[in-house]
């Protein structure tokens, strides 16, 4: 996915704002407000915000004579909230209400819900994992804002928080702006019986024709009544490529990194294998298909050992 792919896919409430101030303005073509509303549409968590959306854009399409964007964003938001209907989509997968119930239950009242995230346990079908974001204290500049993590176990069935861990300025965005969180709940099991869970913050900056983004990865893993940070790294990295290449005509330089535990143990946890791969891949495949070498990729493989408190953080290096 190229940084462009990333921008549209992630695009902010920010974004949406301000194209709506710059359409009154008359600064900007229509069409761009409409296909903002249309991207919040494609992302929102639930058939509410699709329909306040809908509403709104329906007003818009109204207000700048786009007679045909009235009806396109309102049969587009209705095939989108029957889609998200669907049960089959992604059984794990939770929406906003979710977040304001355990935001709530926490008694925290200054909760971005637009960067928070949440996800069931696929390990315990009762139990939700919530990472709630709110901004830090003393944040000063917009452009350069700390945020809190409130990391909580969620236990549907029993209707109460069973773990819940408060991180203070752990996440910052600045040039390299925050967009998203997403949970992640893939098979990091550690031991018998301990499976680890992350949370991926998703950045880039607000030059929408910058070949550029960054994601990160941290690993934590419940301890009955508390949460313990295990790991963190960058696990995803895009750039301008260096230079032209002979077998692309537009290409980016992506540096990804897979984690998975290995079959040696340290202080009773399987140590973490890390695999980071950088190449040239072309710009022009869409998103969704297999990318497309531009260059022969480096690999490099790093074994991380548990050591009896957390893996740490390492930095990937660029094996070019």
């Amino acid at each position: 996915m190229t940084a462009q792919e990333i921008q549209a896919r992630h695009l902010s409430e920010y974004d949406l704002a301000r194209a709506i101030e710059n359409l009154s303005a008359g600064s900007i073509k229509q069409d761009a407000t409409i296909e903002a509303i249309s991207a919040e549409l494609r992302k929102a968590k639930s058939f509410v915000q699709k329909a306040a959306l809908a509403i709104f854009g329906a007003v818009l399409g109204a207000v700048a004579k786009h007679r045909w964007a009235l009806l396109a964003v309102v049969f587009y938001a209705v095939l989108s909230s029957t889609a998200s209907a669907d049960p089959g989509e992604d059984p794990l997968a939770c929406d906003a209400s979710m977040l304001d119930t355990v935001a709530q239950a926490i008694h925290k009242t200054d909760t971005d819900l637009y960067l928070s995230s949440c996800r069931r346990d696929p390990a315990r079908t009762d139990q939700w994992i919530v990472s709630l974001l709110s901004p830090s204290a003393g944040n000063t500049v917009t452009d350069n804002m700390w945020f809190d993590v409130d990391l909580v176990i969620w236990n549907d069935k029993q209707t109460r928080v069973v773990a819940h861990l408060k991180q203070q300025k752990a996440i910052l965005s600045d040039a390299s702006e925050l967009r998203e969180t997403t949970v992640d709940t893939g098979r990091y099991t550690l031991a018998e019986g301990i499976r680890a869970f992350g949370v991926r913050d998703i950045h880039y900056p607000r030059c929408h024709d910058c070949d550029w983004s960054e994601t990160f990865l941290t690993l934590y893993v419940q301890r009955k009544d508390k949460i313990d940070r295990l790991f963190s790294t960058r696990v995803e990295e895009t750039t301008s490529a260096s230079g032209p290449s002979s077998e692309c005509r537009d290409s980016i330089h992506v540096i990804r990194t897979t984690i998975a535990p290995g079959d040696h143990t340290s202080h009773g946890l399987r140590d973490l294998i890390v695999v980071t791969r950088s190449a040239d891949e072309d710009s022009s495949v869409a998103h969704g298909l297999p990318s497309k070498l531009c260059s022969t990729p480096s690999i490099e493989t790093r074994v991380v050992p548990y050591d009896g408190t957390s893996y740490g953080t390492i930095e990937p290096s660029r094996p070019d």
